[in-house]
């Protein structure tokens, strides 16, 4: 794939059909491909404490807009088409888990433990490329502003996706200040690009409505979401799983070879976090859950235990098939995190078009 820009690699999916072509889409591939080509011969040396280019060092792209308008395909296209070996291609939230995971691993008695983390990190890849960027709390905004500025000071480069502005890119509860100086040198070499479009792709891909999601609560839905379970497994396989993740268990009501039964007090009632959804979205390709509550404005808790999940299943393209007790979109109606939630529901569009897989 290192001979072909990333212009290139968008015009083969436009050919083939696989994707429609987008005139805002392809502003921005300009953009990438002086990116694509200023990578050429590029690699960092040394790690941070000494580092020296085999050429200056690009910028990279934080590319920013409304759900639905392309960002995570360009990304993909990007990354694809980027002429190294040395990358990486992350949802934010798995980068996140893994960072945390690696510091985990660092003694407690080294100086500056993230700088570690990030030597590491630009040894194994220096090109990563992250999708659906957000900060949340004060304590993940400061972890990740200071290993992006690592990263970038020892010659890595950031292609980045975002549903919030730069401005807008602060932690919720406050901090904003504390933040605001790392996140003023990540923009010092990464270029914001306001991407917006108005089509919303994922949208239109699941405007043909298809029954995966099945609401309101009714002895009806039920047995529809039954015929599912019943069409999609072999009844007789299915059997109760716990698995033990990082010291905690994971709870399935019904697992098979390839789908997993629970209901909405088991998965969003509990405790799970990334690694949970994560781990049911590598093992089944059908997650059916029933009982879906409309979840209440104040419970931010739950919605972001949902919006993780779907960000799970979306990105290896599983199928989530649910009972709910109103429609997606009014399933959370809160303004706290509002943003965040009208991308899981773009997702959730596309999820119900039998295209998706």
């Amino acid at each position: 794939m290192k001979n072909i820009t990333p212009e290139h690699y968008y015009e083969k999916k436009v050919t083939s059909g696989e994707i429609k072509d987008d005139p805002k889409q392809r502003n921005a591939l300009k953009k990438l491909n002086q990116i694509h080509n200023l990578l050429k011969g590029y690699k960092p040396r040394q790690g941070i404490t000494r580092f020296f280019f085999s050429k200056k060092q690009p910028c990279g792209i934080y590319m920013y807009g409304s759900v639905g308008n392309g960002k995570s395909l360009l990304l993909r296209v990007f990354y694809e088409s980027a002429p190294t070996n040395k990358k990486k291609y992350m949802h934010f939230n798995d980068f996140l888990l893994d960072l945390n995971y690696r510091m985990k691993q660092k003694s407690s008695k080294e100086s500056d433990p993230l700088k570690k983390v990030a030597n590491d990190i630009l040894k194994e890849n220096w090109l990563l490329c992250l999708d659906e960027c957000s900060v949340g709390d004060v304590g993940d905004a400061i972890l990740f502003g200071r290993i992006v500025n690592y990263i970038i000071q020892g010659g890595g480069v950031m292609i980045c996706t975002s549903n919030f502005t730069p401005e807008k890119l602060t932690p919720r509860g406050g901090g904003s200040s504390i933040f605001k100086p790392y996140v003023e040198k990540f923009f010092e070499k990464t270029i914001p690009y306001d991407m917006d479009s108005v089509i919303d792709y994922r949208a239109k891909a699941g405007a043909d409505k298809f029954p995966y999601y099945l609401h309101p609560l009714t002895p009806e839905t039920a047995g529809k979401l039954q015929r599912f379970i019943d069409d999609f497994s072999d009844f007789s396989e299915l059997k109760e799983l716990k698995v033990e993740i990082r010291g905690h268990n994971l709870h399935l009501y019904q697992a098979g070879s390839d789908v997993c039964y629970t209901t909405y007090q088991d998965l969003m009632g509990s405790a799970y976090g990334v690694e949970d959804f994560n781990y049911i979205a590598e093992n089944f390709k059908i997650v059916v859950m029933s009982g879906m509550k409309k979840i209440p404005s104040e419970d931010t808790a739950t919605v972001k235990r949902f919006i993780l999940l779907v960000d799970s299943l979306y990105e290896k393209r599983r199928r989530l098939i649910m009972s709910a007790e109103v429609s997606a979109e009014k399933l959370y109606t809160g303004k706290k995190v509002e943003f965040e939630y009208k991308r899981t529901l773009s997702r959730l569009k596309e999820m119900q078009s039998p295209k998706y897989s």
